[in-house]
């Protein structure tokens, strides 16, 4: 789902055999984003969070100077980049959403799959509105 015709998220829920520090390593390298799987509660917020990481860039009211950082941070709903790295960010390599935009990265699920010598597991998914509507205000903070 696109938002506002802004690009579009492919998220992958996965387990890997990499240690926290390469998931990391690989993720900036290849321009996707790792978050810790229990943290984010849909697609919703991923799709929201990708979007007004995007518009913060077009508006110049990006808190960070890269997009993916940008992203883990409006998907924890708060402003501070250590902040956002604790509540949504890598714990367990066993349990990680990794969320990519093709727009911004040239490898397909399959190879960021294969880097990350993962595979795929299931996602809970939750209804969670307090997750939400933090990062809409997040977004109205500016």
């Amino acid at each position: 789902m696109a938002l506002g015709g802004q690009s579009k998220i492919i998220y992958l829920p996965v387990s890997s055999e990499l240690t926290k520090d390469e998931i990391l390593s690989t993720a900036r390298k290849h321009n996707f984003q790792a978050f810790d799987l229990d943290s984010v509660k849909n697609e919703f917020q991923l799709n929201l969070a990708f979007y007004h990481a995007e518009k913060a860039f077009e508006q110049n009211s990006n808190i960070s100077k890269d997009l993916m950082l940008e992203f883990l941070i409006r998907v924890a709903g708060v402003r501070q980049i250590k902040q956002a790295i604790e509540r949504v960010g890598v714990k367990n390599p066993k349990k990680l959403l990794i969320a990519f935009s093709p727009s911004v990265s040239n490898l397909s699920s399959e190879e960021i799959i294969k880097l990350l010598k993962a595979k795929k597991i299931k996602w809970k998914q939750s209804d969670d509105r307090n997750e939400i509507q933090r990062m809409v205000e997040l977004q109205l903070e500016k």
